[in-house]
């Protein structure tokens, strides 16, 4: 999702959603060890990119509800300010625009430190092959992944904009 600020009807974060998910529980499902750490990978992406998406959609609603409209440039400019979030500010403004609670955010905290360790541990070479260790982190990362999709949805519900979708961050 990150590094490409586009609006492409042929993206649709619903279907981009329901593929990583299908495909992270046939890992989990069948025991495929050999695919545990790009899940991971996937998954870490998948949870910072989901944050700065939600943020994004929260400023659009929030300025509509108070009938602010923005032009196509602020919002190719809005785009470009949540593509261009760190993960731990993204998070932060979750927090601070009620988006996700301090619970969820001290869970996405402790992932970001994690996903952190794993990228630093992988540059040693160590935990590549400690497939109990990738499983756990996948696990957890699966059930966080599902609490943001959580927020998504009653996001979404609530705006009830399908234009929405097809913004990729």
């Amino acid at each position: 999702m990150t590094g490409s600020v586009n609006q492409s009807h042929d993206f649709d974060i619903v279907e981009t959603l329901n593929k990583i998910s299908e495909e992270v529980n046939y890992v989990l499902n069948s025991n495929e060890k050999s695919k545990y750490f790009e899940c991971v990978v996937v998954l870490f992406s998948l949870v910072e990119n989901l944050i700065k998406w939600l943020i994004f959609v929260n400023i659009l609603w929030t300025k509509s509800k108070e009938e602010i409209e923005m032009s196509q440039k602020e919002i190719r400019q809005l785009i470009r300010f949540c593509e261009d979030l760190s993960f731990k500010n993204a998070s932060l403004m979750a927090l601070s625009f009620n988006i996700i609670d301090f619970s969820l955010y001290k869970k996405i905290d402790k992932l970001r430190k994690d996903r952190n360790m794993l990228i630093h541990r992988c540059w040693e070479d160590k935990d590549m092959r400690h497939y109990a260790k990738l499983r756990k982190r996948l696990e957890r990362l699966a059930e966080l992944s599902n609490e943001l999709i959580g927020i998504f949805n009653k996001l979404t519900e609530e705006i009830g904009v399908d234009e929405v979708y097809s913004i990729q961050l």
